[in-house]
């Protein structure tokens, strides 16, 4: 399994992609994982991401993923998309998804897999950036009870 680089919340301002970007050549990192969201605004946030692809378009390509751990409205995440765009166009040749853009959707104060996906599935058709998962299906487990037949049957109905 490769190894991704991880860049954390605020590190983004205070590191340098250029040193990033050496290092990642002697660990050989084919992906690059930036956290965002949480510190500063969505732009903010969209022009640290673009900051950082910069060194990446050199002659080893990485690639890119945004992790903002479910700090966003659909306002605020698209937003961002929009903000990165602007910043460099290319950005979508390059940023393969943002893990978990949006916060935790619940109808009727109950959370389920199936309002997060189709929420996440919204925040895709208007912004035209991939999602992925992760802290929802650590939600899914707990639902389920850790009970494996039951998260893969919720799953199949995605």
């Amino acid at each position: 399994l490769p190894v991704n680089g991880l860049i954390t919340r605020g590190e983004y301002a205070t590191s340098s992609p250029a040193h990033f970007s050496a290092a990642a050549k002697e660990i050989s990192f084919t992906s690059l994982k930036i956290k965002v969201a949480g510190h500063c605004s969505p732009k903010d946030d969209a022009l640290s991401l673009v900051r950082w692809s910069e060194p990446l378009n050199g002659p080893r390509k990485l690639s890119l993923r945004a992790d903002a751990n479910r700090a966003w409205d659909l306002a605020s995440a698209l937003e961002f998309v929009e903000e990165a765009k602007n910043a460099n166009s290319s950005i979508l040749s390059i940023l393969e998804f943002v893990e978990e853009p949006l916060k935790k959707q619940a109808v009727d104060k109950k959370w389920s897999i199936i309002d997060q996906v189709i929420a996440l599935d919204n925040f895709w058709n208007i912004g035209e950036i991939h999602y992925a998962l992760d802290e929802s299906l650590a939600d899914l487990a707990e639902d389920c009870d850790y009970n494996f037949g039951n998260i893969a049957a919720d799953l199949r109905r995605l």
